[in-house]
């Protein structure tokens, strides 16, 4: 069975587990150094460059690479469900385009079945991929990935591999499911292997840095990450994970210049700024208008009233309209997992703290892996003086998703 399921799920509040590495990895794989050769492979009928049976790069081509995550002015919140499978055996491909969007998935399973959600793709191109280049010119190109699993409950994003894998995809992969599964010195091995061959993966000294942070090695977590943004000076997530470590020494006037630091980089539309950019507010508002107009037409979607109160609640504006909204949503589904979410961060803004923790702790026992959710009642424990909790959710949070501090700082939101 395959499935492109585009509907937007229990997860309003963008459950994006493990993707921000799967990212990473594809762009190392196609950053890897590029094997001398001189038939690079030509562009089809179509004007695709085939990558998904080249072994190295041939000279000449440049696979798709990262780019610094760009702001949909959603305050980091994405609509999308994970990949996932059962006992099987999955091949997917796409192409990433000149223009570094990505088009034509296909998922093909030889075993076992599949359910892909379509919006995780478009999610990636916007996020994380740039257009590949053949002699210097963007040119689109078709990749693909191997996903392979033999446990039914458990999510296949953790169990990508890539067809042509390098040295470093695998350090890097293998690391961080280290990391996840309470393994921290054969994770801090397999990043010190990857960083002693690349001195500069800034993406390897964060992520060994957030690992001594997890240990309590808060010096040598200050000093990886500061590393990191020496390899790469505009890295949020490094930015906010050194602040993590300078609060838990005491630091916290190094800890405030870093947040002030990211919060600079918040692109111009982010919810912190929106009211401040005519062009954003005049974005925002068509969306309001879009979704009073879905309401009006049709007193019973649901989803617009979920999305509405999402929407005012990451913007910090209506909060009396997005609760109203939210409310008409769970006295309908008690136990929506979207609205929930929504509502906390609405108390969360209203500072109705035991409201908006008791919402993110049913929302979580809906979908306990949610990072937004964790980070959040992380916040909330902290605001609530609950600091040991607060620290315990955050971390976990951080580990599902590296970006989700630097995500809630752009909406100004953090412990």
């Amino acid at each position: 069975m395959i499935k492109f399921n585009r509907s937007v799920s229990s997860v309003l509040l963008g459950e994006i587990l493990r993707i921000a590495i799967l990212a990473a990895a594809l762009a190392a794989v196609f950053a890897a150094s590029a094997a001398e050769a001189d038939d690079a492979p030509q562009p089809d009928s179509s004007g695709i460059v085939d990558l998904t049976n080249v072994a190295n790069l041939p000279k000449g081509v440049k696979g798709p690479g990262q780019l610094t995550a760009n702001f949909d002015g959603a305050g980091g919140f994405r609509t999308h469900q994970r990949l996932t499978m059962r006992d099987g055996r999955a091949v997917l491909t796409f192409v990433v385009k000149a223009d570094g969007s990505v088009a034509d998935a296909r998922i093909a399973v030889s075993s076992g079945s599949a359910d892909f959600d379509a919006d995780l793709l478009d999610m990636m191109s916007h996020r994380y991929f740039g257009p590949a280049q053949l002699n210097g010119k963007p040119v689109a190109a078709r990749v693909a990935m191997v996903v392979n699993i033999d446990t039914a409950a458990r999510v296949a994003s953790e169990d990508f591999t890539f067809t042509n894998p390098s040295g470093s995809f695998v350090s890097l992969l293998r690391g961080h499911n280290e990391d996840a599964s309470g393994k921290h010195s054969e994770a801090l091995a397999d990043f010190d292997t990857l960083i002693k061959s690349d001195p500069q993966n800034a993406d390897a000294l964060r992520s060994r840095g957030f690992v001594h942070e997890e240990l309590g090695q808060y010096d040598s977590a200050i000093q990886d990450e500061t590393l990191a943004l020496s390899a790469k000076p505009q890295y949020s997530v490094a930015l906010m994970d050194r602040a993590f470590a300078y609060d838990a020494l005491g630091k916290h006037d190094l800890a405030a210049s870093d947040r002030k630091a990211v919060a600079t980089m918040a692109p111009a539309c982010a919810p912190m700024r929106i009211f401040d950019d005519a062009a954003c507010h005049d974005a925002y508002a068509a969306r309001i208008a879009a979704l009073d107009k879905r309401i009006a037409d049709n007193p019973n979607d649901f989803e617009a009233y979920a999305r509405r109160c999402a929407e005012r609640a990451i913007a910090n504006a209506g909060l009396s309209t997005a609760l109203a909204d939210c409310n008409r949503v769970l006295d309908v589904a008690p136990d929506d997992a979207t609205a929930l979410a929504a509502r906390g961060l609405v108390f969360y803004r209203m500072e109705i703290f035991p409201a908006a923790l008791k919402d993110y702790d049913a929302s979580l026992k809906r979908d306990p892996h949610s990072a937004n959710s964790l980070y959040m009642r992380g916040i909330v424990e902290t605001r609530m003086n609950n600091a040991a909790a607060g620290k315990t959710d955050i971390l976990a949070a951080r580990a599902n998703d590296a970006a989700v501090a630097s995500d809630m700082a752009f909406c100004g939101v953090y412990p």
